[in-house]
Formats: C-alpha cells, structure tokens, sequence
C-alpha cells in the first residue's frame, strides 16, 4: 500500500460572477425559508374580525363539523359544550371536542363557570 498525502483544502475569495450569482440566489432562498419558518412559529393568526366570531369567509374555510358548532356557540353566546350539544343535535362529548378545537384555533374562548349563577366546576365556551 502507498501513503498518499491527503490534499489540504484552501478557500479562496469567489472571483468568478457566475458564482457570485448563485450565491446570492442561494442567499435568496435561504432568506424566504427562514421567514417561513418564523411565520410558522408564531402560530397560528387570529380569525375573529371586528368584534364578530367570524366572517364568511373564514367560515367555509372551517370543516363543515366546526362550521356548525362555531354558528351554534355564537347563537347561543356563552355556554357549556351540553348547551351547544342541544342547539347542534350532537352529544355533548363530540361538541366538547370541536368546541377545544375552536379554542386552539383562536376562535373561541373557554374558562370555568365565574359569573353569577353559573357553576365553577363546569366549562364555559363564548365568543
């Protein structure tokens, strides 16, 4: 077997502008995907608009099962998910359910009975 020297690797300036392109095109991209990845991380934005749940729009963006449940909350303004069951038809287990989605969402809020009359051990979800 022979020893063989292993070439040392030397950096020299870019000199070239067919290099100084790409590089900046490289640069470009790298810049976008980094601005993406921070829009991703912030989250997801807020959907409620001018004091109301939602506008039309962002409702037929919803499936069609958080559609209903989110027109239900806001019929009934502030309710436990058995008082959005009884307006929707579903169980109240399903309508707990979509009712945490739409709070993760941001469209809905949620926090233990605090009002007068309401109990403190039960959820309450409004708009």
């Amino acid at each position: 077997m022979s020893n063989r020297k292993t070439d040392k690797c030397v950096i020299h300036p870019i000199t070239m502008n067919g290099e100084e392109t790409i590089l900046a095109e490289i640069r470009d991209i790298l810049a976008g995907i980094s601005a993406k990845l921070d829009k991703l991380s912030a989250g997801p934005e807020k959907k409620v608009i001018s004091g109301e749940i939602l506008d039309a729009a962002t409702l037929l963006g919803l499936p069609d099962h958080l559609r209903r449940t989110a027109m239900a909350i806001h019929a009934v303004g502030r309710g436990t998910a058995e008082d959005v069951a009884k307006e929707t038809g579903n169980s109240r287990s399903i309508e707990s359910a979509y009712l945490n989605q739409l709070v993760r969402q941001g469209y809905v809020k949620r926090e233990r009975g605090k009002l007068k009359g309401e109990a403190p051990k039960k959820v309450y979800f409004y708009v």
